[in-house]
């Protein structure tokens, strides 16, 4: 099982509460933002922690500061300020060949990013899911073949489902992951989606590989919480069986 906290890099909030997401056994992965304020201090401890090798990438291209100019001067991408913009709705199906080519330097460049602080990407992701929008996922397949990132995140494909359209879509993008040799686990979902999944198959982290998104935070009263749900971390420590950094070999990888 693969359990993985989004968003590292955030700020220095949620870096300390991925960190003792970490020390908890809460999670087994990461992925750092490369645009966002916490994201030097996020390399910085991954290296005195030794996590180094349990981070990838989460690429950004919906928050926070571009890192190139291309993309800057993208009004599909970016404000005037140079701030993203893009949202997933409507759907992104076709880019502009000066679009694909800003958004192939800009992701060059997020990786650049992460190597040059020590990181040596051992997966990729992306803030708010926007690697599954289609002409994006284009850009980002070749991209990760070419810089020799191994695993790409599979679209949500467990938890209850919301409509025809979005599983046939989410199956299509997860097929495209798998013919390039990308895709990571079988299933990819929330910690209530997981719960759903093995409630309606029965399946265990044993016979199938899944990974499951988490976002360590804390609240207003200090505990660890998964920002999404607000739920304690601690709620979920049954259901996701994923041992410490000190024990890699129950990560399920």
């Amino acid at each position: 099982m693969i359990v993985n906290a989004d968003d590292f890099g955030l700020d220095g909030n949620v870096n300390r509460a991925i960190l003792e997401s970490f020390e908890r056994g809460y999670c087994t992965h990461t992925t750092v933002m490369p645009n966002m304020p916490g994201f030097d201090e996020a390399c910085g401890l991954a290296r005195e922690r030794g996590l180094a090798g349990r981070v990838g990438i989460h690429f950004v291209l919906s928050d926070g500061p571009a890192l190139t100019d291309g993309i800057r001067r993208c009004p599909r991408f970016c404000g005037e300020d140079g701030v993203f913009v893009l949202k997933k709705r409507p759907h992104v199906w076709r880019l502009s060949g000066a679009e694909a080519a800003a958004l192939r330097q800009e992701l060059k460049a997020q990786v650049a990013a992460c190597r040059r602080h020590g990181i040596p990407i051992s997966h990729a992701d992306s803030h708010e899911h926007m690697h599954e929008e289609w002409a994006i996922a284009s850009v980002v397949i070749r991209l990760c073949v070419e810089e020799g990132i191994p695993h790409v995140r599979i679209a949500r494909n467990c938890g209850p489902r919301r409509s025809l359209s979005t599983w046939a879509y989410r199956t299509l993008v997860n097929l495209r992951l798998r013919r390039a040799g990308l895709a990571w686990t079988n299933y990819f979902g929330s910690p209530e989606d997981y719960r759903h999944l093995l409630e309606r198959k029965g399946l265990t982290p044993e016979t199938q590989a899944v990974e499951v998104m988490v976002h360590p935070t804390y609240d207003a009263a200090g505990a660890l919480v998964d920002r999404l749900s607000q739920r304690p971390l601690a709620d979920y420590a049954g259901l996701l069986v994923c041992g410490t950094p000190e024990s890699p070999s129950r990560s399920g990888k």
